[in-house]
Formats: structure tokens, sequence, C-alpha cells
């Protein structure tokens, strides 16, 4: 028979899932996990600032004015390839089950829905190897000599009074930036651009997931492999092209538009790539032609009930003897509903996996070509003793307006396009089952909604640059206070 891989819903008539009796008190439990992660959270916001936003100030003041840009981006790529190993090793430690080494027999598969991998392993790994490579930091030199050494040493003396009446001039230097318009629509239309990863980065791993059926260890790789990488090679590449072309304050913005607007169009194939949600008995029936095979024309099963398996689909035969997939325990009794081969199979042969893949990488290194000319263009509209000031405000203002808002939306957008909520022991819900086709459109056209609102605000940038001809932007900045 076909032995190509098919999600199957089936509608179980036991259940035989208790839910625990236990004195815990499950609020408490929670409350002290969460002050742990936003300890931890804080903790590590603090710990990146040596590398963003101080790190790009660091290699801006010492390179050469020619090679700083292809420095800064290296600086980047390099960055990106952090998160690519934890996905990878995400994806690994995955396939362990949570108790690794605390249970001798595991009846679960990792394509399993009710599997938990080892997630904390990878949290373990990768503190280990923070510590180690933070040793280095600790010899780094407070200032290097480079080509024009009195050009430097006037930056170094200004720096040395910005920061001798910090505490007294902080509220001006502040006003002052946020009354630069080309900073501040700069920082918005940066914010607009993280609030895609930010949705990336949170939900990416579900969309694969509930879209294309892939597991959790799948979804990482696919993002350790492809997607980080991509992001990688397209900073690398926007260096080099700043470089190369040493774009004046007029161009980068206008570079930065066409890129966008290019990436833009890439995205759009990905509404119309994925499955739409099937038939499942006594929840869903949509009102597509889908072409079902019923075992048994009842299930008495209730919706409490109802879970989902992974195994080959031989509809012909449907047979029920143990050699016929990866859970050799599941078989298909009274009240299962199977679909043959012509409904939808989301991780199959159709290449589905491939063709988002391939529209992800490509959309990836084509956005991120333009990120190393918004930290160049910000280093332009301002001061040079306020770069790393204006810097540090930029990355809490893209915390603020990007990275605090943004999931929180894609989370609710993904939340409306579900169909099924089922209870958890009485406690908490979460959904079963999605619509296929409003998670799809929903989660990506919030991305590109966003995308749409940081290009216009380049065009707006491009616009005020372009109608000044002599526009001193670090003049007109002094002058606003």
């Amino acid at each position: 028979g076909n032995k190509s891989q098919g999600q199957v819903e089936l509608c179980l008539a036991e259940s035989k899932f208790v839910c625990p009796n236990t004195t815990r008190d499950p609020e408490k439990e929670a409350s002290s996990m969460w002050a742990m992660m936003v300890i931890a959270q804080l903790l590590a916001g603090i710990g990146t600032v040596p590398i963003q936003p101080f790190g790009i100030s660091y290699v801006d003041d010492f390179a050469d004015p020619n090679n700083s840009p292809l420095y800064v981006a290296i600086l980047f790529a390099i960055a990106v390839f952090g998160p690519a190993f934890g996905f990878l090793l995400g994806s690994m430690v995955l396939r362990l089950f949570v108790d690794i080494g605390r249970v001798d027999t595991v009846d679960l598969t990792p394509s399993d829905q009710r599997w938990i991998g080892a997630w904390w392993l990878g949290l373990l790994i990768s503190s280990g190897c923070l510590v180690l490579t933070s040793i280095p930091y600790f010899f780094f030199p407070r200032y290097m000599l480079k080509g024009e050494v009195r050009p430097h040493l006037q930056r170094l003396e200004s720096k040395r009074h910005f920061s001798c009446g910090f505490p007294v001039g902080f509220p001006k230097i502040f006003l002052r930036l946020l009354l630069n318009p080309l900073f501040i629509l700069l920082v918005l239309a940066q914010c607009s651009f993280s609030s895609v990863i930010a949705g990336l980065a949170t939900f990416l791993n579900k969309f694969l997931e509930k879209q294309y059926g892939a597991t959790s260890s799948q979804a990482n790789f696919l993002i350790g492999a492809v997607n980080l990488p991509a992001a990688a090679l397209g900073m690398l590449l926007g260096g080099i092209i700043m470089k190369r072309f040493s774009f004046s304050l007029r161009a980068i913005p206008r570079f930065a538009v066409a890129v966008l607007v290019f990436s833009i169009l890439i995205c759009l194939p990905i509404f119309f790539m994925g499955c739409s949600t099937g038939h499942i008995e006594g929840i869903y029936h949509p009102r597509l032609d889908v072409k079902c095979i019923e075992v048994i024309s009842q299930c008495t099963a209730s919706k409490e009930e109802i879970s989902d398996a992974i195994f080959p689909q031989e509809v012909e035969q449907a047979p029920s003897h143990p050699a016929q997939g990866q859970l050799p325990q599941c078989h298909i009794p009274a009240g299962f509903r199977l679909c043959d081969s012509s409904r939808c199979t989301p991780w199959g042969s159709e290449g589905r996996q491939g063709r988002f893949g391939f529209v992800l990488f490509t959309s990836t290194v084509v956005r991120l070509v333009w990120e190393h000319a918004h930290f160049q263009f910000v280093c332009v509209v301002v001061n040079q003793d306020e770069k790393s000031f204006a810097i540090g405000v930029q990355f809490l203002l893209m915390r603020l307006l990007a990275w605090l808002p943004a999931p929180a939306m894609f989370g609710a957008l993904i939340d409306s396009s579900c169909i099924y909520w089922q209870q958890q022991c009485g406690q908490g819900r979460f959904c079963a089952y999605y619509n296929n086709d409003f998670l799809r459109t929903r989660y990506v056209g919030l991305q590109v909604g966003y995308k749409v609102v940081g290009t216009v605000l380049l065009a707006l940038i491009s616009w005020k640059v372009k109608r000044s001809k002599e526009y001193n932007v670090q003049e007109k900045a002094a002058g606003l206070v």
C-alpha cells in the first residue's frame, strides 16, 4: 500500500487519561516559575549590552571608515549563528524524553502530540557555552588606534565630556534624540520589522507544526538550518553592498525601500502554500469536497477524547496490525475516521515543506540585506558623541514597541483561528484544532502588514531627506533643543 506519512484525525471511543490527583498548588508553582523567567530575561538583557548596542558603536569607532560597514555586518552575521546553533541543538534534545535518566521505558514517540522533549538540556548546554565565550571580553582594550589618530582622539575627548556630564545632560540628550525626525522615523520603521522577527521567533515553530504537520524537532531543524543562516547571509551581503557602493544619506532609504518591496512580493506565495483543515467528526465540517473513507459509520467518542496519531495511510486495505507504522500501539478501532490519499498530507510527498523553506530562505535573505544599512543610517543622523546612547535608546524603544506587544498580537490572531478549545483537567484550555486557512492568512498577513508599515516609514524618510538639498542632520538635531 501507500507508505507516505499522513495525519489522521482519530475519535477515541474510550479515554485512558486520568487527571492526576495532587496536593500541589499549580498557581503557586506557576507564579514562582514566572518570577524565575522574568529574572532570567532581565539578566540576559543586561548581558547582551556589550554586544548590542555597545558592540556596534565599538566596531564603528575603532574600525577604518571604509571597513566599518563590513565589520558590523560580520558582527550581526556571526550573532545570528548563535540562535541557529540553539535551534539545531533544540532539534536534537527534543528527540529525548523530558525525564531522560529518570524513566526506564517510554511508550511515546516524538511524533505523538503528548511527547515532551528534554527542553531543559539545551538550556544547560547553551548556558555553559555562554560562560566560556564571555571570558575573552575581559581582555578587550578600552580603545584602539586606527588610521587617522587625531580625529579618533578628538572623538574620545568628546565622549569623555559626554560621559562626565551624563547625569545632568541626560534629559536634554534624550529629548534631542526624540525630536530628531529622521531618528524617530527610523526607530519606528525598525520597530515594525522587529515585530516581524518577534512573531517569527515566537510562533514559527507552532506555525510549522500546525500548518505543515512538522514535529517540534523538525520545526526547530528547519528554523536552525534554513531561516537563521539565511538571516546571516542577508546581513553579510548587506555589509558587502554598503562597503562596495558607499551609499549616501539619500541613497540608503531608497535602497532599503527597494529591497523591502521585493521581500514583500516574495512572501505573497505563502498565503497559498499550506493545507486546509480536513473533516473532523463532530467538530469541523468544511464545505470543501474532501473524499474520506469511513471505517465505522458511527463515532461515539466525546469531544474531550479526541487526539491525533501519525501512521502510514493504506486506505485500500485499512490494516489494523501493529506493523502499519511508527506507532505500533496505534490501530484502527471502532469509531476511527480515515481519509484517503486525496486529502492534503501536510508533511508528505507533495514537497510543501521544501517550497515553504525555499520561500522563507529567499525572503529572509532579501529582507535582512538592509539591516546593516539601518544601523549605518543611525550612526549618521545623530551626533558622534551621542552615537552609543542613540543605539541604546533605539534598542530600548524596540523592546517596548516591538518585542513586548508583537508576540501578544500574533498570539491573539492565532487564537482567533481556533475552531475547538479543549479543557485540561478542568483548569486551563488549549486549542485542539485550528482552521488552517485562517491561521495561515492571519499569521502571514500580520507580518506583511508590519513590513508594509515599515516600508512606508522608510519612504517617508527618503522623501524628507530628498526635500532638503543641504540637509545636515547633526546641525538640525542640535538646533531642535
